[in-house]
């Protein structure tokens, strides 16, 4: 079904990965994109909230601003043993802190053309995994910080949460998908019986940011294959 025409139609999307660069080719309009490296608009550092606001503050972002969309994270995967507070306070910073800076960034474009968040967690929040207690933290912290911002926000900005599970073609899950025997028995804990590619959390993503999601706030989405919910 072919989304419903929006009138202003320019998004900030940030990060370079795959998930990032497979919405980018999803939305309609103008497209900035803000990251680190990669075919960046805008260089910015996540991980450093004091550089989010200067980075995409003041004339930065267009004034028909109508979504954003926040594809970053990390993904520190350590048993409790070996995890550092700098592991916890990093991960904290570029998956929430960051979130929550760009969002501040982009408010009063996204208050003045009702717009649209969407920002990432992940399948490990509500589904306890060994080796996850940082990633975790960082990601429970992406939906509380979706469940306020989209109380706090309504009626004018629309906030919703994407937690996929495993992704193919990601960089940060490339030591779990670059071997074929882990990526099959990975795969195989999932109901659906494969891994998940960036254009399936994408398209979600560009659903929500759209005006067919008008009506959709406050949720968390589980793009997870069933791993999330299902008991296999």
């Amino acid at each position: 079904r072919t989304q419903r025409t929006q009138a202003a139609m320019s998004f900030l999307v940030c990060g370079t990965g795959a998930i990032a660069q497979a919405l980018t080719k999803r939305l309609p309009g103008k497209i900035v994109v803000a990251g680190r490296q990669g075919a960046a608009d805008i260089r910015v550092d996540f991980s450093k909230a004091e550089e989010v606001g200067a980075a995409l503050g003041g004339t930065a972002l267009p004034a028909d601003l109508r979504g954003v969309a926040y594809c970053v994270g990390t993904a520190v995967m350590k048993p409790l043993r070996a995890v550092g507070a700098g592991d916890c306070l990093e991960a904290f910073s570029v998956n929430a802190l960051g979130a929550m800076e760009v969002v501040k960034a982009a408010l009063p474009q996204l208050k003045k053309n009702r717009g649209s968040v969407v920002l990432f967690s992940s399948v490990a929040v509500q589904t306890g995994f060994p080796n996850h207690v940082v990633i975790g933290m960082a990601k429970g912290a992406v939906e509380g910080l979706a469940m306020s911002l989209a109380a706090e926000l309504a009626p004018n900005v629309r906030v919703n949460c994407i937690a996929p599970s495993l992704t193919t073609g990601a960089a940060i899950t490339a030591p779990l998908t670059a071997n074929e025997a882990t990526a099959a028995k990975i795969a195989a804990a999932h109901p659906l019986a494969r891994l998940g590619t960036p254009d399936d959390s994408a398209a979600l993503a560009a659903l929500l940011l759209s005006d067919d999601g008008s009506w959709i706030t406050g949720q968390v989405f589980g793009v997870d294959g069933g791993r999330g919910s299902i008991v296999r």
